[in-house]
């Protein structure tokens, strides 16, 4: 009977939580997207930044998106480096870098505020290459010759065909610690992510910046994402009202 009680007590403690998980906008019916993420560019103008920190959170965050898969970083510079490319700075390059991997697109990031000191602050931006004809939405009545930018349209003017020179989506984020909805977004991340006995509880994020750069990660795929969904939807809308 004490051995009973006892193994009970094992399963008494908190419960478990399961962390946040998103998933893609993209038609996978062929199998997953394949991104690259390019080695995030340092524009922070402090001396004290991981660009390369930051890069593997980006891909370590991007693969955990259902439906996309992520191509390992030391591949894409291994890529860049027989390109003669030093940095990603063009959307010629970034395609060219996506026909050579075999990706459907190249994730740009670049770095823009760096601050690891409590309240860390981590700024990022985004912007996402797709080669040409991919990325194509979940839903099936797409023409793929039919995706538009996220520009705004203005009046009675359509939207055109994406231009090529423009990014699929792009995003642009601070995430200063001192805000409070930034602390939000850190809780909710670090629900399911944090060590039950951990007396600091999600509060740990901000005292590493380890930690805290891989929820910055997350928030910008995160967003980055968003816009891919806003951008495939007026395209099937602006599609259907064409036909």
């Amino acid at each position: 009977a004490l051995a009973t009680l006892g193994g009970c007590g094992m399963f008494s403690g908190p419960s478990l939580a399961t962390p946040s998980r998103i998933a893609s906008p993209y038609d996978t019916s062929q199998g997953d997207i394949v991104w690259a993420v390019a080695p995030a560019r340092d524009e922070s103008g402090t001396s004290v930044t991981d660009p390369e920190a930051v890069s593997d959170a980006l891909v370590a965050a991007a693969s955990e998106v259902r439906g996309i898969s992520v191509l390992p970083l030391n591949r894409t510079i291994r890529a860049m480096r027989a390109l003669g490319i030093a940095n990603v700075s063009t959307p010629s390059e970034a395609q060219q870098l996506a026909s050579v991997l075999g990706a459907d697109a190249v994730l740009v990031p670049t770095l823009t505020a760096w601050d690891p000191y409590d309240p860390p602050t981590v700024g990022l931006n985004a912007a996402l290459f797709a080669a040409p004809g991919r990325l194509r939405g979940n839903s099936a009545d797409i023409d793929d010759t039919r995706l538009f930018s996220l520009q705004a349209t203005e009046g009675n003017q359509t939207p055109g065909p994406r231009d090529a020179s423009r990014p699929s989506s792009a995003t642009s984020n601070l995430y200063d610690a001192r805000d409070h909805g930034t602390l939000m977004a850190l809780r909710r991340y670090a629900e399911g992510r944090t060590e039950l006995n951990d007396p600091l509880g999600w509060r740990v994020y901000l005292k590493s910046m380890p930690l805290y750069t891989t929820f910055s990660a997350r928030q910008t795929v995160d967003s980055l994402l968003d816009e891919e969904w806003l951008r495939l939807a007026r395209a099937r809308n602006a599609d259907r009202a064409q036909r």
